[in-house]
């Protein structure tokens, strides 16, 4: 494969990452009202629509999880973030970046390429020390990345035939948010890298964020004002007259 080839292929991988991550962030975003905004949760209160509201929240938190887990999937056939971090960390990537990024007839190309020699390698670096935590023995977030694809392979993706004993938890809440943003950041870095693109998924989560705050606003159960089907409750002094 040559230098173009490579970078071509490269930046394909990249591409369908962000979009698979772009996916997460906007089921994300889309669910994160339904466990934190507390005056929802008080409209919807405990009503027929709430059972509804819990199976819609629990679906979101799925396709949240399975969207992320999609980019660390060692299928040989899936986008795999540490897969790439590791075409980045061979020898001659660096400067097959560089010379797809550079324009040789340009007289500004020296000066590009050299600004890349010193600015692509603290990126790849920061790149990978993310992936390894989650991926290497002794990655820091080693567990969590076990938890989550044993809760992904059990119970998100399929299920079993037979009931599967417990063998650990679950990732916690504040695993899974810190997995979720990690997740982010080391896409952030690739499209930086490998597609020259600044990119800053809170952004993206910050649209998505206000457009549930809308939606989420009108929502609330029956036996909350405002709803179309809300009747005043019987009170005792009403049934003695």
């Amino acid at each position: 494969m040559s230098d173009d080839e490579w970078v071509s292929e490269l930046k394909r991988l990249v591409e369908t990452a962000e979009q698979e991550v772009t996916t997460a962030v906007v089921l994300h975003e889309s669910w994160k009202p339904t466990v934190r905004n507390t005056e929802l949760l008080e409209r919807m209160g405990e009503s027929f629509a709430t059972h509804t509201f819990n199976i819609i929240r629990w679906a979101l938190r799925r396709e949240v999880l399975l969207a992320l887990l999609r980019v660390w999937d060692t299928h040989q056939k899936a986008v795999n973030v540490a897969r790439i971090i590791a075409e980045l960390r061979k020898p001659d990537a660096m400067e097959a970046l560089i010379s797809s990024r550079c324009d040789r007839d340009s007289p500004l190309s020296h000066h590009l390429a050299e600004h890349l020699r010193g600015h692509l390698p603290e990126k790849i670096e920061s790149a990978g020390a993310l992936v390894d935590k989650y991926t290497t023995k002794d990655g820091e977030a080693a567990e969590v990345m076990t938890k989550l694809l044993r809760q992904r392979n059990v119970s998100l993706a399929h299920r079993q035939r037979e009931p599967q004993k417990a063998t650990g938890g679950n990732a916690t809440d504040d695993e899974i948010e810190a997995f979720y943003q990690d997740t982010c950041r080391i896409i952030e870095y690739l499209m930086n890298i490998v597609r020259a693109t600044s990119l800053d998924m809170t952004d993206t989560a910050s649209v998505y964020a206000h457009h549930a705050r809308f939606f989420w606003a009108a929502a609330r159960g029956e036996r909350t004002p405002g709803h179309p089907n809300y009747r005043e409750p019987i009170r005792p002094e009403d049934i003695n007259q």
